[in-house]
């Protein structure tokens, strides 16, 4: 499902985020990506979604070298992964059901569907009375669920969260990535860059451990 060859990422500024890195995560597995502050987690993500380009080496989805995507089949492949931040990027004026329904009307899905899908995506979270909420009447752990929400309306086949519990506490924390692993369970592919061991430690599940840029640990 994703897979990294040999890839390198070095920003035109000369720092350089990550060194000859190689990893194969299948579909429908989830994976904890590791490492201190400053050690290329948010880099390495970035490629997948084509937010950046690799400047070597391969980043592969489904056998299909992204490198080499012209830029108009970028929204196409974007459709396919759901990107959960640390910082929820919510629109402060509008409701959480269209926060949601964003990435939906963006792709011209109909009325009747883009409802459907809110609404269940809000069911899975746990937000179905709070759909009509705008984002600064709620928590901060419930912000973060409409960030989750959102990233899940368009059915991705892959989910990627970077530190996406670094903001809450620790029972809210938990609470995200039993969700999570709910997720996974239902066939989702998911890759969740975190540096909070405590938490992980909870979870049975393959690590890979950056350090200044380079991969130090495959448990795939």
């Amino acid at each position: 499902m994703i897979a990294f060859e040999r890839v390198s990422k070095t920003y035109p500024s000369g720092q350089v985020a990550l060194q000859d890195v190689s990893f194969h995560l299948p579909a429908g597995r989830l994976a904890f990506l590791t490492g201190p502050s400053g050690s290329g987690k948010s880099s390495l993500l970035r490629l997948i979604p084509l937010i950046d380009r690799p400047s070597s080496g391969k980043v592969l989805i489904n056998g299909t070298d992204i490198g080499r995507v012209g830029a108009w089949r970028i929204p196409r492949l974007r459709r396919h992964i759901g990107v959960i931040f640390q910082n929820p990027h919510l629109l402060n004026e509008w409701s959480v059901f269209d926060n949601i329904a964003l990435p939906l009307r963006v792709q011209h899905y109909p009325r009747e569907e883009t409802v459907r899908r809110v609404r269940a995506a809000l069911d899975k979270v746990g937000l179905v009375d709070r759909e009509s909420a705008r984002p600064l009447e709620l928590s901060g752990g419930e912000q973060q669920r409409v960030n989750i929400a959102r990233a899940l309306v368009a059915r991705p086949s892959i989910i990627l969260a970077d530190e996406p519990t670094g903001n809450l506490d620790p029972e809210l924390s938990f609470e995200i990535m039993r969700l999570f692993m709910q997720f996974n369970a239902a066939g989702v592919t998911m890759l969740i860059a975190t540096h909070a061991l405590d938490l992980i430690d909870a979870f049975d599940a393959p690590r890979l451990l950056l350090r200044d840029g380079r991969l130090t640990t495959e448990g795939l």
